[in-house]
This record gives C-alpha cells, sequence and structure tokens, in this order.
C-alpha cells in the first residue's frame, strides 16, 4: 500500500465538472435570461473545458451587448473572437453547441446551482495549482518567512474569488442602523482622534477603507500617521505601523516622547519630572495592541502575512499603516515602470484592507513639481501613480502655509468617498513629532527649542 508521500500530486488530472460546464452552458441557450444571475456567481475562467470556457465568454459579451444568445448568435461571437479553432472549426462548433442545446440536460431553473458548482470546483483548482507552485518554490527557498508570506499572499487572492450571497434591503438597513447605536461605533468607525478630522469622515475611518496620507519630504505624513495609529490603539483597537525608512528607534522615540509630551531634543537633558513623565508613557503604551515593524523596501505581501499573525494572536486588526508606498517593492519581480509597480502596491493594500476588514493607511509623497508652486498641494501632486489616486476611499494631504512655521499645518481631505471634503488646521510641535486639534493642549505651548538650548 502507497502512503501519502509516494502520491505524485502532478500526474492526476485537476479537478473538474466538465459535464456541470456543458449543462449551465445548455441551460442559457434554452433560456438566455438566466445569464445575468449567473454573472455575479461564475467567471470565464471557472470554466476548465476550453470550449465551455470560450462559449461562456461569447454568452457575456452577447449579454454586454444586449444581443439574444442562441447557436447562431454564439457562432457568430465565437468567429469575430477568434475562437471557432478551440472546436476544431465552425462546423465542429455549430455541432457541439447544437448537441448541448438538445441533448444535454440542463435545466434553466438548476443554472445558478451549476455556477455555484463550478465556482467552488474551480477555487478548489486554483488552490491545487497554487499549493504546487508553493511546494517548488520551497526546494530554493532560503527564507522561511518569506515562503510563508508568499503562500498567505497566494491564498489571499483566492480567498478574494470566493463568492457570498449579496444581503437582502431588510439585512443593509438592519446594518444601517447597527451602525447609529454608540456601542456599536467600534465594529464600523475608528476615531483618529482629531477633533475636525473625525467631523469631516463622520466619525472617523471604516473598515476596509484605504486611506491615503501625502506630503512633500519630512513634512509630517508619518508623524500624522502614528499619531492616529497611537490614538486607535489608545482606544482599544489594534494597529500596525509598518515602516520603510525609520528604524524602531527612531519610531520608539517618537512614540514615546509623543505620548509623554517631552521635547526629542532634551534627550541628554532630562530632568527628574521628564524621566516621570516617560516612565508613566511607557506604561500607558505597553498596555496597547500596536505594533511596530521595520523592514526596507517591503512589499504587500510583507504587510498581509504580519497583518494576520496579528489578528490571530490578538483577536481582531483594526488599522495598517503602510509607510510608505514609494519606498515599497511590488509582490511580483516582474520589470516594469515605477508608476506601474506602485499601481500594483496601491491596488495589493486596498485588497488587504478588504480581506483583513481594517482601515490601510498608505503614506505617499508630493510629486518633485509640487515643490516649486506656492499655492495648497492637490490629488495630481500624488508621486509616480494616478493609481494611488483612484484606489483611495480617502486622501488627507497635509501642507504647510508658511515655510517658515512649522507648528501649523494645514490639512486637506482631498477625497472622501462616503463623505464630505474639506480642510481644517492641526497644532504640531516638531520637538515632539506630535500633532494636536488647533486649540492646543497645554504642553504645546511650551517652547520646547528654548528648553533644549
Amino acid at each position: 500500500m502507497s502512503s501519502t508521500n509516494d502520491f505524485d500530486f502532478q500526474s492526476q488530472p485537476p479537478p473538474a465538472v466538465i459535464e456541470t460546464e456543458r449543462m449551465l452552458l445548455s441551460a442559457v441557450l434554452k433560456q438566455d435570461k438566466v445569464l445575468p444571475q449567473l454573472i455575479r456567481l461564475v467567471e470565464p475562467r471557472d470554466f476548465h473545458d476550453p470550449r465551455c470556457q470560450a462559449a461562456f465568454t461569447a454568452m457575456c459579451e452577447l449579454l454586454s451587448k444586449g444581443t439574444p444568445i442562441d447557436m447562431t448568435t454564439v457562432t457568430n461571437a465565437l468567429r469575430r473572437a477568434g475562437q471557432l479553432s478551440t472546436f476544431g472549426g465552425e462546423r465542429d462548433a455549430i455541432q457541439y453547441l447544437a448537441e448541448t442545446e438538445l441533448a444535454i440536460a440542463g435545466w434553466p431553473a438548476a443554472a445558478e446551482d451549476y455556477a455555484r458548482a463550478i465556482h467552488d470546483v474551480a477555487l478548489i483548482r486554483d488552490a491545487g495549482q497554487a499549493a504546487n507552485r508553493i511546494a517548488w518554490k520551497s526546494l530554493e527557498a532560503g527564507d522561511g518567512e518569506e515562503l510563508l508570506a508568499n503562500a498567505q499572499a497566494e491564498l489571499g487572492r483566492i480567498s478574494q474569488r470566493r463568492v457570498t450571497d449579496d444581503p437582502d434591503l431588510p439585512a443593509i438597513l438592519d446594518e444601517a442602523l447597527e451602525r447609529t447605536a454608540p456601542e456599536n461605533r467600534d465594529r464600523y468607525y475608528l476615531p483618529t482622534g482629531f477633533r475636525d478630522l473625525d467631523g469631516l469622515l463622520d466619525g472617523g475611518f471604516k473598515r476596509e477603507q484605504l486611506v491615503v496620507v501625502a506630503a512633500s519630504t519630512s513634512n509630517g505624513k508619518s508623524a500624522l500617521s502614528l499619531n492616529i495609529a497611537t490614538n486607535i490603539a489608545k482606544a482599544g483597537l489594534p494597529a500596525l505601523f509598518f515602516s520603510a525608512e525609520m528604524t524602531t528607534g527612531e519610531l520608539g522615540d517618537r512614540l514615546l516622547y509623543g505620548e509623554a509630551g517631552v521635547s526629542l531634543k532634551r534627550q541628554r537633558f532630562l530632568d527628574a519630572e521628564e524621566k516621570n513623565k516617560l516612565m508613566a508613557a511607557a506604561n500607558r503604551l505597553r498596555e496597547m495592541k500596536l505594533a511596530i515593524r521595520r523592514r526596507p523596501g517591503f512589499r504587500p505581501l510583507d504587510v498581509r502575512a504580519e497583518a494576520q499573525k496579528l489578528r490571530a494572536e490578538w483577536g481582531g486588526l483594526s488599522l495598517i499603516v503602510a509607510d510608505y508606498v514609494n519606498r515599497m517593492r511590488p509582490d511580483n519581480n516582474r520589470e516594469q515602470t515605477r508608476e506601474r509597480e506602485v499601481a500594483s502596491i496601491s491596488g495589493e493594500l486596498k485588497l488587504i484592507a478588504g480581506e483583513l476588514g481594517c482601515a490601510v493607511i498608505a503614506c505617499a509623497q508630493f510629486n518633485r513639481q509640487f515643490n516649486y508652486r506656492d499655492d495648497e498641494p492637490r490629488l495630481s501632486d500624488l508621486k509616480e501613480s494616478s493609481a494611488i489616486e483612484q484606489d483611495a476611499d480617502i486622501a488627507v494631504l497635509i501642507h504647510q502655509p508658511d515655510p517658515d512655521d512649522e507648528t501649523e499645518k494645514r490639512i486637506i481631505v482631498a477625497k472622501n468617498r462616503s463623505g464630505a471634503k474639506g480642510s481644517f488646521t492641526l497644532a504640531f510641535a516638531p520637538e515632539m513629532t506630535k500633532f494636536a486639534d488647533s486649540d492646543r493642549p497645554p504642553e504645546f505651548s511650551v517652547p520646547w527649542a528654548k528648553q533644549a538650548a
């Protein structure tokens, strides 16, 4: 008796339901009005038989043009697409379609069941192929963590293809009402801790949103994003901050001194009171579910892997910060323009937000052209890719109106898919890398630079 170790996966035919695939085509040819309800359940690539895949693709094309679907129109569509050779020629294609409609027992009433079965087996096939790729990569892998991250990314992309039933209107309304209840707000909203920003966003970021925080070099995008992550963690909501540039030491200093309200310039001159503030701040921060990760040139798959690990450990994850997009690498190693790489990174971060049910902040830089202008930044100033702008649900731009005054920053909500746009001012303490509402608290009035001298 052979063991599972002797099983040759590659020699086995991939799982498929060829008969069911043809029954679905039969159902559509018998009654083409069933096709619209199948589109969300199955797509051409789910079909294993190339003839079924070509025929279903032709049917979808006819549907998009409002053309009736029958043997003649499908044959014509196959001819236009150059797909008749898939069947062996036009005569064979006509014979195949005629047999499918007349001899195959595909019932329109069962079309949705056929579609679900085809899609389910396609996911199994995808998972098997992914497992095979992972097995081959394991033979030459030099880094176990990277192999695991790649495996999680592969399976994550397959998971995104799963078909889920859309809720009916009563369920949608019930969820909308649930969002209004104060006790349920943490399930849907992530308060940023900044009054005017939360006001524009109707309470904060929402889960599954991609948020872009952009600024010119050294103008506060990392500081604001870290402040937001800290505020969300203070509210008891787990957060992950990924950095491609700053060291963990630099991030730790920013986090600790900002929380304590002590100037970073005082590090060598700390008095007893300041040391006590730092100790108290460290104790508060230790209680938070806030993870700091530093990976130069990290990829979306690194973010996904770490986020999945933390979500399992903490029982949930509310926010991910990727600092920053222009220093990240794409998941694949194909040679392509930097604009396409950034578009790929942005798209993957959007998928991660939806997959893990958390908000994702993608920090980004402005392009060089902005530095030669005197006006406020615009979405078109985002560096290297317009895809960041298109993928973002919310875009927050940071502007320093007075080049000589770092203590005041203009925050511009330039895009908000689900609410208002607008701008407001935040106070900024550069020596603590800390933002605050414009009616600044007492510690923001202390002249830190003079104390540190």
